[in-house]
């Protein structure tokens, strides 16, 4: 199933994002085995795309995230079998207490052998959200 395997690949992505998972190559590998060998990854706000070699390459520079925790909701807007459109919302909390707030609506489409083809992040918009007032 798209969406199950599509949820899977996001939480793949959050793993590899955290510091304290740095070095765990099984990570990266399961990361990795979702996207097919000619797999194209495209962020539209950057006008870029990426081949498979420069996603591993970015993953492994990713984990520098030092958040203590990612929870994020994945969300399918629309799901024609081989194209889902989704919308994933993550929060971090930072060393400092404060949230990192980030939505994201992504197009996946799958091959017939269930691989990641092509994964385009349509738009993300980021907030942040601090609460000074914590020893009150």
């Amino acid at each position: 199933n798209g969406e199950d395997k599509l949820r899977l690949f996001y939480k793949a992505a959050f793993d590899c994002e955290l510091k304290e998972n740095q070095g765990n190559t099984q990570l990266l590998d399961t990361f990795m085995n979702y996207l097919s060998n000619s797999v194209k990854l495209c962020i539209i706000e950057d006008n870029a795309c990426y081949d498979k070699d420069e996603i591993r390459k970015g993953m492994v520079d990713r984990y520098l995230d030092d958040h203590e925790l990612i929870d994020y909701q994945v969300e399918i807007i629309s799901n024609d079998a081989c194209k889902i459109e989704s919308k994933c919302v993550s929060q971090r909390r930072t060393p400092k207490g404060c949230m990192v707030i980030k939505e994201e609506y992504d197009t996946c489409l799958f091959n017939n052998d269930g691989s990641i083809k092509e994964f385009t992040v349509n738009r993300s918009n980021r907030r942040v959200e601090c609460d000074y007032n914590d020893n009150e």
